[in-house]
């Protein structure tokens, strides 16, 4: 027993030593299009792909709950000019949402609206839920990053 936790510890010390070593860090994460929703500064963005026939279509490039960006305690903005992009970004958020819902999440997007105002792009959504309140309204104002 005494050598399977001098074992353990020493690949525990192992682990961590490479991780942190700089070599193993997780790199860092760019705005590549110039127009992103930056989230705790890192950002979310619509990507343009290619299908197998050769047809473009765009993608987000994350999985993230609209929810869990708009009402965590994250700070979120946006850096681009376009806020049509924006708009662009949060709806395929909003459809992110929807589909964990329709697989057996807690949360769906029932209305979604955005709108331009003089201090940012205002996002109102009508969100129905598993739990109480069961529908609410949130309301929240993306501003552009300093």
């Amino acid at each position: 027993m005494k050598l399977f936790s001098t074992l353990f510890l020493l690949l525990s010390i192992n682990a961590f030593a490479q991780y942190n070593d700089g070599f193993h860090a997780e790199p860092e994460v760019k705005c590549t299009t110039g127009e992103c929703l930056m989230v705790d500064d890192r950002p979310i963005e619509m990507i343009e792909m290619i299908d197998r026939e050769g047809y473009s279509y765009s993608k987000v490039s994350s999985r993230s709950s609209i929810i869990n960006i708009l009402e965590g305690n994250s700070k979120v903005c946006f850096n681009g000019r376009d806020i049509t992009k924006l708009d662009a970004i949060i709806s395929a958020l909003v459809g992110v949402t929807n589909s964990y819902y329709v697989q057996g999440g807690h949360f769906a997007i029932d209305e979604y609206i955005g709108t331009h105002s003089e201090i940012g792009f205002v996002v109102t959504m009508k969100v129905i839920s598993d739990y109480n309140p069961r529908e609410y309204e949130l309301i929240k104002t993306i501003s552009s990053c300093q």
